[in-house]
């Protein structure tokens, strides 16, 4: 099985259950989908300060969910 993470590149989770929604239609039947909101960050990217200050962020989750088993990770919305 594989394991296709996306990050919401925001610290909200109102964007998830919709992504997941559309990313399970399109999805092999051999893939899990795992969508994660940042713990900590912008609560948008409005701007380029947005952008940089949610990068490091994005970096950090990242490292983890790959400690967390995944083969790749998807960026949603990230400028």
């Amino acid at each position: 099985m594989m394991i296709l993470d996306i990050i919401i590149t925001v610290s909200t989770d109102l964007w998830n259950e919709k992504v997941r929604v559309e990313a399970e239609k399109v999805k092999s039947q051999e893939t899990q989908l795992r969508v994660t909101e940042l713990k900590k960050g912008p609560v948008t990217i409005e701007s380029e300060y947005d952008e940089i200050f949610a990068s490091p962020c994005v970096v950090s989750l990242a490292e983890e969910l790959e400690l967390n088993g995944s083969n790749g990770i998807i960026l949603y919305c990230f400028g």
